[in-house]
């Protein structure tokens, strides 16, 4: 009987333990409400799945008719994409480039004191949209040659 309460109690930490980590990532899951940007973003890059399906199909049928409008809507993402970064104006590092958060004391990537003074808007790769490190000559995510 001893052995038989044993394996009950180490049954019950293990349920309890799953209950628990279940329950943790049900509460992570619905605390994060994915911004404006972030929406936009997620519906161009459905664009772009749908059109590399159209092409997909098209090319095997020799048909062209459909790209246009796809190309259309992936255009107008990108103007509401870019709206909604130039609206929302991000904070970067004076000495590394890295998004800063509103309030911060401190570069979370270099560590480097961060004063309103030091604050600047962050640059994006015009081809990605990655954030760019300052008097960057490259994209270090894309490649892209930046001006």
């Amino acid at each position: 009987m001893p052995e038989l309460e044993k394996i009950g109690k180490v049954l019950d930490s293990k349920i309890k333990a799953l209950t628990e980590s279940g329950k943790k990532k049900i509460v992570d899951n619905t605390a994060s409400v994915p911004s404006a940007l972030d929406q936009l973003k997620l519906e161009q890059n459905e664009l772009f799945t749908e059109l590399g399906k159209t092409v997909y199909e098209n090319r095997k049928a020799e048909e062209h008719t459909e790209y246009e409008r796809i190309f259309t809507e992936i255009q107008n993402k990108q103007q509401l994409i870019e709206a909604e970064t130039n609206k929302q104006q991000v904070k970067c590092c004076a000495k590394c480039g890295f998004p800063v958060t509103e309030g911060a004391i401190f570069c979370l990537k270099c560590g480097e004191k961060v004063s309103d003074s030091q604050e600047g808007t962050a640059e994006q790769c015009p081809r990605c949209g990655s954030y760019l490190k300052a008097n960057a000559k490259f994209c270090v995510k894309c490649g892209e040659k930046l001006q």
